[in-house]
């Protein structure tokens, strides 16, 4: 593939991994989701146990995605479901996201070929709400997205970075 080329312009698609607390709903990313559906090859969703009310029977309902039901969490809630969505996902390159990622003008002409694109928090945290990283970089990590040491994704951030450089995405 030519570098500088645009992977949403090419037949090969990414898989999108979110995890998602039972008794939230994201009005406005089930709605992106709607809209940008056809950029994604499966958009897997893995519904987490936390306090509260469960509204997953009724989100399910709401948009067509792949909903799945996280196992008993082992190190940590997000690793456990990421993890569990990344056995699921078949993709070459895989998007990791949260529902208040929202997408503003210019943020698909970021993303090209490059293995690993993101959005930087503080010059420190590669951050989960925006992290596309190739499969085979995926699989020479640990897979670990708890907290340990910093917070969600920092450990996976910095395994991934030591394989390949991370193409930083503006705004955030």
């Amino acid at each position: 593939m030519e570098a500088g080329v645009r992977r949403h312009d090419l037949v090969e698609r990414i898989d999108v991994i979110v995890s998602w607390p039972r008794n939230c709903d994201y009005p406005l990313w089930r709605k992106f989701i709607r809209d940008e559906r056809d950029r994604f090859e499966r958009v897997l969703v893995v519904f987490t146990d936390h306090a509260g009310t469960d509204i997953s029977g009724w989100v399910r309902s709401q948009v067509d995605v792949e909903w799945l039901d996280s196992p008993p969490v082992w190190r940590d809630w997000r690793d456990t479901a990421v993890n569990f969505a990344l056995d699921h996902s078949t993709a070459e390159r895989v998007w990791f996201t949260e529902q208040d990622f929202f997408i503003e003008e210019g943020f698909w002409e970021q993303v090209d070929d490059s293995p690993a694109i993101g959005w930087q928090e503080h010059d420190e945290l590669w951050h989960p709400s925006c992290l596309f990283v190739d499969r085979d970089i995926i699989e020479r990590t640990e897979r670990y997205f708890g907290t340990d040491p910093v917070d969600h994704f920092y450990r996976f951030g910095r395994q991934v970075e030591a394989l390949t450089p991370i193409k930083r995405l503006a705004g955030g």
